[in-house]
């Protein structure tokens, strides 16, 4: 059995996608159902590094951590936070610690001009501690600017934005000189333009 992908998955951008195949035996009515994830673009670091990303910064506190990192080392990489309150989902997520100027996450998108994207991503402030910033742009305008932010739990962060050119650069900018924030499940996807539809009346009912 060979699977592959369609001509489609050339226009998916950031994600992760998920399919169920379903084997069925032709000589029983045994089926066996088997998970199929596409991983586009690195969104949810489940590469275990920074793979798909340009990487500005220090690595020393910046790093993708893993659910496991604090049982295995004994110890939390912020003393008091389990490491793995930096991942929102699967085994990895973004720990960005950067500290006493911003380091940078950005990847540079292929796009149409003039569609419009749905960008999402996840983000946490697990502990306090200033100075801290973080910012997100897409094609170099601002889309989000913490300044100085309180703790905050795993908060979704969701843009309507739209594409100048045929390629785009989406970029996250940290610095959290005391603790880390946390990033996870980056997406980017099209959203589709309106179709609108002729309606006609036959007998007072409109189709």
């Amino acid at each position: 059995v060979t699977v592959s992908l369609n001509a489609g998955a050339g226009n998916l951008l950031v994600g992760t996608y998920s399919a169920i195949l379903v084997f069925t035996n032709l000589s029983s009515p045994d089926a066996q159902e088997l998970e199929f994830d596409l991983l586009v673009g690195n969104g949810g670091f489940e590469t275990g590094d920074f793979t798909g990303w340009d990487f500005s910064g220090t690595t020393d506190n910046n790093f993708v951590d893993s659910i496991d990192t604090s049982q295995y080392q004994g110890g939390s990489t912020i003393p008091g936070v389990d490491d793995s309150r930096f991942v929102h989902s699967g085994i990895y997520g973004a720990f960005l610690g950067q500290s006493g100027s911003l380091a940078y996450l950005s990847q540079t998108l292929p796009t149409l001009a003039g569609d419009r994207y749905l960008l999402s991503f996840w983000l946490v402030n697990p502990a306090p501690g200033t100075p801290n910033e973080f910012q997100a742009t897409w094609d170099g305008n601002p889309l989000l600017d913490l300044v100085d932010a309180d703790p905050f739990g795993w908060t979704n962060c969701q843009y309507v934005v739209t594409a100048s050119g045929t390629s785009t650069v989406l970029q996250f900018g940290f610095q959290n000189d005391q603790n880390a924030f946390g990033l996870d499940e980056v997406s980017v996807q099209a959203i589709p333009a309106p179709v609108i539809q002729a309606v006609s009346q036959t007998n007072g009912i409109i189709r």
